[in-house]
Order: structure tokens, then C-alpha cells, then sequence
């Protein structure tokens, strides 16, 4: 792979890593818990 397609491949892999991180913190949010914590059913820290 040519060095200039390489750079085109990590920017895409980084937007979507930024888009997956957004959407997931984006939930928690949603969710009343400030995206502090997944919710993952079980909560054992209360």
C-alpha cells in the first residue's frame, strides 16, 4: 500500500472510532447516568 493510502486509512479508521465513542457516550447520556457508566444491567456499586 502506497504511504498517501495510508494516511487516508487511519484517518477513516480514527472517524470511526470517534463516531462509535460519540454514539456510545451519547446513550449513556440519554440514560440519566452523564456517560459516566455503561448501563449494563447489573449495577453492583449502589
Amino acid at each position: 500500500m502506497p504511504d498517501e493510502h495510508a494516511d487516508c486509512e487511519s484517518a477513516y479508521a480514527l472517524r470511526q472510532l470517534v463516531t462509535v465513542a460519540s454514539r456510545y457516550f451519547k446513550r449513556w447520556c440519554l440514560a440519566g447516568d452523564g456517560g459516566a457508566q455503561p448501563k449494563a444491567g447489573s449495577r453492583t456499586s449502589d
